[in-house]
């Protein structure tokens, strides 16, 4: 089992600290000689020693070997860091042993009709030849997913399959992808509402149920824009503090159909006050009011 970096980290500062104790009898810290690296192959030598604050001379303690270790962990780039020590002519000489994820080999999609490979793979953001760690490879399988619902494929299954080759050094990828049926609106839903109507506010999306003349998708990105777009027309209206509260997509038992339902703080409503002018001796007040678009008692915008 891989160990979490967490783990290793503590680990390799107790290992250090087994490996000196004794020969240095107690001081408090050690001046560092060599440093060496083992296990890389991807990842040069220079970036893991610069990215680890470790060098030759420098005194050393528990606290910064454990730094070093969650810096090189932080690369994203292995799976497993650790550091020996050994004491010698008065010096601590460091190996630093780092395993690293494997390369992408290559990566395929299987079950895909309605995105096609390519499209597919800008949205995973891995590219072979590169380092894959098993976080990005589930952040792949989260953009494939999302890619799907925003045509409205909310059912879609993702199943990714990890062939291991050249001794674990490379990772051959298959998402197997079940695209199921597109899920179309029922019913847009609101709650909170008192001054404007359900259908009201539905008029101001585009998002709509399915029915004559309309498809019914659902598309996040115009689901997105539809939420402003009511908040716009409240404020229009002199409802300036109005607020979506809550929201959620509801999808039926038959994976067909879904209901938004979308809660609202509608506030109190603003009107436009009484208007006085200052330090105005060109015009006089008269004159500026009728230049002026509202009235007072009007509803503020």
């Amino acid at each position: 089992m891989r160990k979490t970096p967490a783990t290793t980290a503590i680990l390799g500062a107790l290992l250090l600290a087994l490996i000196i104790s004794i020969p240095l009898y107690g001081q408090a810290n050690y001046q560092v000689g060599t440093i060496t690296i083992e296990g890389n192959d991807a990842v040069e030598q220079s970036l893991i020693l610069s990215v680890s604050g470790l060098h030759r001379g420098m005194r050393l303690s528990s606290t910064s070997v454990q730094e070093a270790i969650r810096r090189i962990f932080a690369l994203g780039l292995f799976y497993d860091v650790h550091v020996d020590a050994e004491y010698s002519g008065g010096q601590v000489n460091l190996k630093i042993v780092v395993k690293e994820y494997p390369k992408l080999k290559s990566v395929k999609f299987d079950g895909n009709d309605k995105i096609d490979d390519d499209d597919l793979k800008k949205v995973i953001n891995i590219f072979e030849r590169q380092t894959v760690s098993p976080n990005q490879v589930k952040q792949a399988e989260e953009a494939i997913r999302k890619a799907y619902q925003e045509k409205g494929y909310h059912q879609v299954e993702i199943n990714t399959e990890r062939e291991e080759v050249d001794g674990g050094k490379q990772l051959a990828l298959s998402f197997k992808i079940k695209e199921q049926k597109k899920v179309k609106i029922r019913a847009i839903e609101f709650f909170g509402n008192e001054v404007f109507s359900d259908d009201k506010l539905r008029g101001k999306m585009d998002a709509a149920p399915s029915g004559f003349l309309r498809s019914g998708a659902f598309k996040q990105e115009q689901y997105d824009q539809d939420k402003i777009d009511i908040i716009d027309f409240y404020k229009n209206n002199g409802f300036i503090d109005a607020s979506i509260v809550r929201d959620s997509v509801v999808i039926d038992p038959d994976g067909k159909h879904m209901v938004i339902k979308i809660w609202v703080n509608e506030g109190e409503r603003y009107y436009f006050g009484s208007v006085n002018f200052s330090g105005n001796e060109v015009y006089d007040s008269e004159f500026l009011k009728d230049k002026m678009k509202f009235d007072e008692g009007d509803v503020y915008n």
